[in-house]
């Protein structure tokens, strides 16, 4: 991630499985992201639980191109 600035939250998900394969198309891409909150959703699998949402975090400046990848 850039150290210049602090990464956002592109996108959440319930899904372990959904959180990998956007990460995945978004590395593939040249945008570097990382998940948050990856584990915790694993052990406390409630869905609707905030704490248990899987956060794909992105540099800022990568927002509007790694959400016209996503949204393909």
């Amino acid at each position: 991630m850039d150290a210049t600035s602090s990464p956002v939250i592109l996108r959440t998900f319930s899904s372990d499985i959904e959180a990998n394969i956007a990460l995945g198309v978004l590395r593939a891409n040249g945008i570097q992201c990382v998940l948050e909150n990856e584990l915790m959703s694993s052990v406390l699998a409630i869905p609707s639980a905030s704490y248990c949402t899987i956060k794909l975090l992105v540099n800022p400046s990568d927002i509007e191109v790694a959400t016209k990848i996503l949204d393909k």
